[in-house]
């Protein structure tokens, strides 16, 4: 049986002649200037990758951090910061749930369909948020339509909607973010506006003024607005080297943070009852999970809760992918790479071995 992939990440796909306003496509074979893979491991179009040689043959291009809950943990590269794509809203979900827990947020409150996409810049998420809409039954032409902040958060976490993460950083505010995060000794150098990040891959030259800046812009600047929608996305190199810079975080944060959020909510228990189901939309018994993507590399924080009551986890991260690679790379193999070691003591030392981790 084929693995299905869980990664519905926020994606940002390599297009040719797409404007922001158009849905991006990912590359085909006659894609312009395509990157040819390297690798002994890629596989035909279409195809996953086999994750075991990729990893051994790439292993530099890893960051990895396991803990098997038992006592025996192991990483390479847990201190170096690497790109998080998506997988950072780990973060904006502890936050949520804290505030949810302590009373400052009702998960019954709700928001417009409007208010929700007024952080929307469609072409630039791979269809995340229109899959949420459908899921959730939200006629996208109702603009009045009331969603519960709740479904938001789905959202933001099974779909990867980066709309809606951007409107939930607004709700709870950064300092909110800032304290969830604080709790395992991590301070954040930034804080993602994803809205902004894609105004500033499409117009480089504002890229200066910073993101939450631009993200400010387009919500009140009519004209503003207007000119990022008639924007083309770059082509692949312009796209990998912004992402290669975006969001960099210690792998040991996101581990962390995951692991603590689901074992005591960060100190606050009815944190992690609210925290859980949310990340357990992938409905793998005992599996909690959160992935990302941008174009080059791919991400996931995965938790497995063991019949004995022990927590096992694996916080990964690939970049300098090629784009042959990393397209087929989203078929999800190294997730299915991810769950066994999880599972599987051998497998867990055969996935030490092949990245060379200590």
């Amino acid at each position: 049986m084929r693995w299905q992939p869980f990664l519905l990440s926020g994606l940002l796909l390599f297009g040719t002649g797409c404007g922001a306003s158009s849905a991006s496509t990912p590359p085909s074979a006659g894609a312009d200037s395509p990157v040819e893979s390297t690798s002994s491991a890629a596989s035909t179009p279409g195809e996953d990758l086999d994750w075991w040689a990729y990893l051994a043959e790439n292993s530099e291009s890893v960051g990895l951090v396991f803990d098997d809950g038992r006592g025996t943990t192991w990483s390479t590269g847990a201190d170096e910061p690497k790109p998080f794509a998506s997988t950072r809203k780990i973060l904006h979900l502890a936050a949520y749930s804290l505030a949810v827990a302590d009373g400052e947020i009702d998960p019954a409150s709700t928001v417009t369909l409007g208010e929700w996409e007024a952080y929307y810049l469609e072409g630039t998420d791979g269809g995340a948020h229109p899959a949420a809409l459908e899921e959730l039954g939200i006629d996208p032409a109702d603009k009045d339509q009331e969603v519960p902040i709740d479904d938001v958060v789905h959202s933001m976490i099974k779909f990867s909607d980066n709309t809606g993460t951007d409107l939930l950083r607004d709700r709870i505010g950064d300092q909110r973010m800032l304290d969830a995060a604080a709790r395992i000794g991590w301070e954040p150098t930034e804080l993602p506006n994803f809205l902004g990040a894609a105004i500033a891959l499409l117009m480089p030259e504002h890229a200066d003024e910073g993101h939450d800046a631009l993200a400010e812009r387009y919500l009140a600047d009519e004209e503003f607005r207007s000119a990022v929608l008639e924007q083309k996305l770059p082509n692949w190199d312009e796209q990998v080297a912004w992402a290669e810079e975006l969001g960099r975080v210690e792998p040991r944060h996101i581990d962390e943070l995951h692991r603590r959020l689901v074992e005591d909510g960060l100190g606050e228990q009815a944190a992690a009852e609210i925290a859980v189901p949310h990340l357990s939309w992938t409905q793998l018994e005992g599996v909690t999970a959160k992935g990302g993507s941008f174009p080059g590399q791919l991400s996931d924080s995965w938790a497995l809760r063991h019949d004995d009551g022990t927590l096992s986890s694996i916080t990964f991260v690939i970049t300098g992918m090629s784009m042959e690679d990393w397209g087929a790379g989203l078929g999800g193999g190294h997730q299915m790479v991810i769950y066994e070691a999880l599972q599987d003591p051998e497998a867990a030392e055969r996935l030490r071995e092949a990245v060379g981790a200590e």
